[in-house]
C-alpha cells in the first residue's frame, strides 16, 4: 500500500528526523528516490543505479558535477544568482535574480544561488491559471530537439532559462524562436545552493 504525505507535513518530518539524528549523534542510512529529500537530510549522498554505487559526495558536488553514469537523472540545472533575499514567512523567502522575483521554500536566511531543473518549468502560450507566484512572460530564444524532448531556452527578465518539454508539445503548440511564452516554475522544486 502506497502512502502519500502532504508537502508541509513531509517537510516537518524531515526537519524532525534531522534534529533527532543530531541530538542522538546517529549515523543514519536514508533511502529515497527524491534528490531534494536526500539533499535536505544528508551530509553525504551515495547514488546507486542498477545495483551499482556510482557516486558518493556532498549533495552540492553531486548536483553540480554529476558523474557521467548518473547525469541522465541529475540533469544540469538552471543556476540563478540571487541579488536580494526577503523573508516572507516561516520557511518562505522571496529572491531577486536580476529582475526576476521568485518565491522559494527554505529555512535559510542567506541565499546566494538557486537551481531549477529544466523539467520543473512549464511553458505555455497562455498565462497559467492560479496565483501569479513564479509565473513569468518570456521570449523563446532557441529550441533544440533531443530524443523525445525539446530543450527550449527562454529569456526572462535578464535571465535565460532552459525548459524541457515533450517534442510533440512543441509541434502541437507551434513554439518558435522570438515567440512570447508564459513559464511557470514549480516552487517546491527550486533548490537553494
Amino acid at each position: 500500500m502506497a502512502v502519500s504525505v502532504d508537502f508541509s507535513i513531509a517537510k516537518h518530518l524531515r526537519v524532525e528526523l534531522k534534529e533527532l539524528q543530531r541530538n542522538l549523534n546517529l549515523t543514519t542510512l536514508y533511502v529515497t528516490h527524491n534528490f531534494s529529500e536526500a539533499k535536505e537530510l544528508a551530509d553525504r549522498i551515495a547514488v546507486i543505479t542498477q545495483g551499482q554505487l556510482r557516486q558518493v559526495g556532498k549533495s552540492e558536488e553531486i548536483f553540480m558535477n554529476p558523474d557521467k553514469k548518473i547525469q541522465h537523472f541529475i540533469p544540469a540545472p538552471n543556476l540563478l544568482k540571487c541579488d536580494d533575499v526577503k523573508m516572507l514567512n516561516t520557511g518562505i523567502i522571496q529572491v531577486r535574480c536580476k529582475d526576476m522575483e521568485l518565491v522559494v521554500p527554505t529555512e535559510k536566511r542567506e541565499v546566494n544561488k538557486i537551481a531549477i531543473l529544466p523539467k520543473d518549468i512549464t511553458m505555455s502560450l497562455l498565462m497559467p491559471p492560479g496565483p501569479k507566484v513564479n509565473r513569468f512572460l518570456g521570449e523563446v530564444f532557441n529550441i533544440k530537439e533531443e530524443g523525445p524532448f525539446a530543450q527550449c531556452e527562454v529569456k526572462i527578465k535578464g535571465n535565460v532559462l532552459r525548459v524541457e518539454v515533450p517534442k510533440d508539445y512543441i509541434k502541437r503548440e507551434r513554439f518558435v524562436p522570438k515567440q512570447k511564452v508564459w513559464i511557470k516554475i514549480n516552487m517546491k522544486k527550486i533548490q537553494v545552493i
